[in-house]
């Protein structure tokens, strides 16, 4: 292409090019706030328990919400109950809700 060409399809080309990674770059800074400000956590899977639909090196996004906004066959990560250090992603098989208590059971799709 000659650098003077100034046809309205090279320029309407260039503008559009120049919007989707304005755009790009509005969202890569959007995630980053998010994560940087505690709002969502970038976590990896690291068992197998979730394959196919996260194999193991696959990254989640976690965001805290409340347990009364969880449902049945969503996915979950928790601290696992047997070592509160490791984090489990698993999804959620059934949900028990008496007084105020909440009984959430999981497993993991491979499992």
């Amino acid at each position: 292409m000659n650098p003077s060409d100034t046809s309205p399809t090279h320029t309407l080309v260039g503008r559009v090019t120049n919007a989707a990674l304005l755009l790009l770059a509005l969202a890569l800074l959007g995630a980053t706030v998010a994560v940087f400000s505690g709002a969502y956590q970038v976590r990896p899977v690291l068992s197998s328990s979730m394959t196919p639909k996260l194999p193991v090196g696959s990254v989640v996004i976690t965001q805290r919400v409340p347990v009364t906004q969880v449902r049945a066959h969503g996915i979950i990560m928790f601290h696992d109950p047997d070592n509160p250090f490791e984090l489990g992603v698993h999804r959620i098989t059934s949900i028990e809700r008496q007084g105020g208590a909440t009984k959430i059971t999981t497993k993991g799709d491979d499992n």
